[in-house]
């Protein structure tokens, strides 16, 4: 169960998402051996090389801390890749992502088939890899 914004819970039916009706994620970039290609989820040896790949052309990401870029990987692993440098196929309009958020965050927003002033912009690619995971464990978001 959701919190809507004013409205008090929503209910989400866990029972009706079906992922297996999403379609594998491509993410292609720049990387010095040439063009790349990861397929998300990852299968086998081969996506497992191209995953290491990814994070080997990604640069550390720093955090905010006191008005500050830190870099601290003691505290949190993670990379980046600048929008410029990857092209990923996934659409969040596609799936519906934008529309739900937009019901749940604006439930009386919605006017004329827009999504009531929520929209998805493409930002960078973020690694997060987990300090009590192996690094074969990231987080992409």
């Amino acid at each position: 169960m959701a919190t809507g914004p004013s409205e008090g819970p929503v209910d989400v039916d866990a029972d009706n998402i079906n992922p297996a009706a999403t379609k594998p994620i491509a993410i292609r970039w720049d990387s010095p051996q040439g063009g790349t290609k990861l397929t998300i989820p990852i299968d086998g040896a081969d996506g497992e090389a191209r995953l290491a790949q990814l994070l080997e052309d990604c640069q550390p990401a720093t955090f905010g801390y006191h008005n500050k870029d830190v870099l601290d990987e003691t505290y949190r692993k993670a990379a980046k890749m600048d929008r410029s440098a990857f092209s990923p196929d996934f659409c969040p309009y596609e799936l519906g992502i934008i529309d739900t958020i937009a019901q749940v965050l604006l439930p009386n927003a919605k006017k004329g088939g827009l999504t009531g002033g929520v929209q998805a912009e493409l930002y960078k690619l973020n690694v997060h890899l987990s300090l009590s995971l192996s690094a074969s464990s990231p987080i992409m978001a």
